[in-house]
């Protein structure tokens, strides 16, 4: 297939609620519902099934599971072995690249405009049809927050330096030449890696890693998101009553911007404590992470059909984002000279 030139396209182009207290009221008429969910996150999982028993009055239980996010995780949900999973979708990437494009797409959507892409464009449908095919269904819970990269010594070439990333974002350094290891295994020693990338400052402090890189890039565009999303068996969820059906769905889109609020504050305090160094990165390396993050695209398009038609949307969706934004941006800066000119 000829190679696709999806970003330099798009890019030179230019909270959810709660439920209402009727749904609670038909709730409580109806049975107990227990649900399972595992989680690599269980103070999220638990706020989250916390929730739920709260919108449901206590009528929905949820028991909350500790568990690596990896694809053993997606398939005990997928089998039925469980019911729920809270974990970034790209930790899945193994049973489909695509999902990929909702948690973190190198030179992609920042999580504001994912979020909009899913809950007011054709985003949520190509999720749907992607993890359909596993017999799952996605909802957005959750943002990682910043994520930029940390490194022991200025950033700079990274053919060669042992980089600890995740999902697409670590398929791009591995084109780069740096050797790549998955951050989220238990195996890796993080303060031998040479470079970080897919932990916020919250997480770099709470990890007692701050202090050993010291070098923190001010943009990192190969993961300007990091979304947290709810699975759910599609089975059990359409088994469930439509009223059940909407307080879990609503509950997790609650969920979603509650934690995002949290992620945020949680990382301006970190930052606030480091002493790190801010290092901008250098042209070659941005333009090599960007060239990089079109081989990683164009892998996710030959992934398959409901793959590339995803990527297509998506792209299309950057795009008008992107030529929005720029309307809006002179619109404001001419509404500003005419105030002033009064």
């Amino acid at each position: 297939m000829k190679r696709r030139h999806f970003l330099s396209k798009a890019l030179t182009a230019g909270a959810g609620g709660l439920a209402t207290p009727m749904l609670a009221t038909q709730a409580a008429a109806q049975g107990i519902e227990s649900f399972t969910l595992l989680t690599d996150r269980p103070e999220r999982g638990a706020a989250f099934a916390a929730r739920v028993a709260a919108i449901t009055g206590g009528r929905i239980t949820i028991s909350v599971t500790d568990a690596p996010a990896d694809v053993a995780m997606f398939d005990r949900v997928a089998a039925g072995q469980a019911d729920l999973c809270l974990a970034p979708c790209d930790a899945f990437l193994d049973r489909a690249p695509a999902l990929g494009l909702f948690a973190a797409m190198p030179f992609g959507m920042s999580s504001t405009e994912v979020e909009a892409w899913v809950m007011a464009s054709d985003g949520q449908e190509m999720w749907d049809a992607i993890a359909g095919d596993f017999g799952l269904r996605f909802s957005l819970a959750g943002d990682e927050g910043t994520a930029p990269l940390w490194s022991k010594a200025a950033l700079g070439d990274v053919a060669g330096l042992q980089v600890g990333a995740l999902g697409l974002s670590a398929q791009s350094f591995d084109v780069l030449g740096a050797q790549v290891l998955d951050l989220r295994s238990s195996e890796i020693a993080r303060g031998a890696l040479d470079m970080i990338e897919g932990l916020s400052p919250a997480q770099m402090v709470a990890a007692g890693l701050a202090e050993a890189f010291p070098n923190v890039s001010l943009a990192n565009p190969n993961r300007p998101s990091g979304l947290v999303a709810l699975g759910m068996n599609a089975a059990r969820m359409s088994a469930l009553s439509e009223g059940d059906r909407f307080a879990i769905e609503r509950t997790a889109k609650a969920h979603h911007a509650g934690m995002r609020t949290a992620r945020y504050h949680e990382d301006a305090l970190a930052l606030a404590s480091l002493g790190a160094t801010a290092s901008p990165l250098p042209d070659a390396l941005w333009s090599g992470m960007r060239e990089a993050a079109e081989e990683v695209l164009n892998t996710v398009f030959e992934s398959g059909p409901k793959a590339a038609a995803a990527v297509d949307a998506y792209i299309y969706f950057l795009a008008e984002v992107s030529i929005w934004s720029d309307i809006g941006e002179a619109a404001y800066y001419a509404g500003r000279k005419q105030v002033a000119a009064l």
